[in-house]
């Protein structure tokens, strides 16, 4: 058990050096995203994809990917809520709670369109887990659709 706290406590000290003023990306392809600006907050990341799968089928392997999600340093979707167009998952990262939305919109030639946002809910930096955890979740959804 020690042994893992020193190497979280390392992984972090990593983290904490590389993005020393940044925080994550705040947004990436996001101008027409239904989902809230991350505003000048470095403790959030939003990003939009184009995805060659209709809406439905892209809104059901999300869901499955944010439930399967178990990042050492990004914690776990503890609250997981469906809304209309995606969801609403709550992650625990010890003390720290950070929300996360996901929606999904139709685009055209039924392809559609995956906009996430990761944001803390305390501090001003987060380290870059908000992005990685949107990055990782991206991932696993191309993956999950053959796409990768």
């Amino acid at each position: 058990m020690k042994r893992f706290f020193l190497t979280a406590l390392a992984l972090g000290g990593v983290g904490m050096l590389a993005s020393h003023r940044m925080g994550s990306r705040p947004e990436v392809d996001g101008a027409d995203s239904p989902l809230p600006s991350c505003g000048p907050y470095p403790n959030c990341a939003r990003l939009s994809r184009a995805i060659p799968a209709n809406a439905e089928t892209v809104r059901r392997v999300a869901e499955a990917a944010v439930r399967s999600d178990r990042g050492l340093l990004t914690g776990r979707a503890d609250e997981l809520s469906l809304t209309q167009g995606g969801l609403r998952a709550t992650y625990k990262i010890g003390p720290f709670t950070d929300d996360l939305a996901l929606e999904v919109t139709a685009g055209p030639d039924g392809q559609s369109v995956l906009h996430l946002r990761s944001a803390s809910r305390a501090g001003r930096s987060d380290l870059g887990v908000n992005q990685r955890r949107l990055d990782r979740l991206t991932d696993d959804i191309l993956a999950r659709l053959g796409v990768l």
